[in-house]
């Protein structure tokens, strides 16, 4: 009879969990969320069926019709899906583009090595130029993270050491190449 007590007792606390649960804010209601009704969504899983060409257009159509509020986070979110499509099959007109997007962007935290990696398949580019872009993005990254109010120092660090590593692993391979 104890068992029985102490499992309705269980399934009771439970029960009124989920419904305290259910009357909260629900992600409809954050409009920082990607709505589900995104382009994005319904590529995900099939990037490599399309060509960058195809990929370059979604994006540029899902990014046009933006709610202020999470545009930055759905350009993130493109970059992470499509920026190795771009930088190995994608023309010069779609890297500078792409490039220009993430310099646009007030963060760029989940793509450092995707925007250098993006940036050193430019061979267009002279190492000038290309420098000069890897210096604005570090820059205005390192600003970002300055600004930050992190939990522990270690993860600050953590944060600033991800981005330099980024940096001077791009730096390491285009010198690499000169040789």
């Amino acid at each position: 009879m104890k068992k029985i007590s102490l499992v309705f007792s269980v399934v009771l606390v439970l029960f009124s969990f989920l419904n305290d649960k259910s009357d909260s804010i629900t992600l409809d209601d954050d409009k920082s969320i990607i709505p589900m009704n995104r382009s994005i969504f319904t590529i995900m899983g099939d990037v490599d069926k399309y060509t960058s060409t195809q990929l370059y257009e979604f994006y540029k159509i899902d990014v046009a019709e933006f709610d202020d509020e999470y545009v930055e986070d759905l350009k993130n979110m493109w970059f992470c899906l499509i920026s190795s499509k771009i930088s190995s099959d994608g023309d010069e007109e779609q890297k500078r583009y792409f490039l220009n997007e993430q310099i646009s962007l007030s963060s760029n935290m989940p793509n450092y090595g995707k925007f250098y990696f993006l940036l050193r398949s430019c061979s267009f580019m002279e190492r000038e130029e290309m420098s000069k872009i890897a210096s604005q993005f570090y820059s205005k990254n390192k600003a970002v993270l300055e600004n930050i109010k992190y939990e522990s120092d270690e993860e600050e660090k953590k944060y600033m050491q991800d981005l330099v590593l980024a940096g001077r692993y791009h730096g390491l391979l285009i010198n690499n190449n000169d040789k």
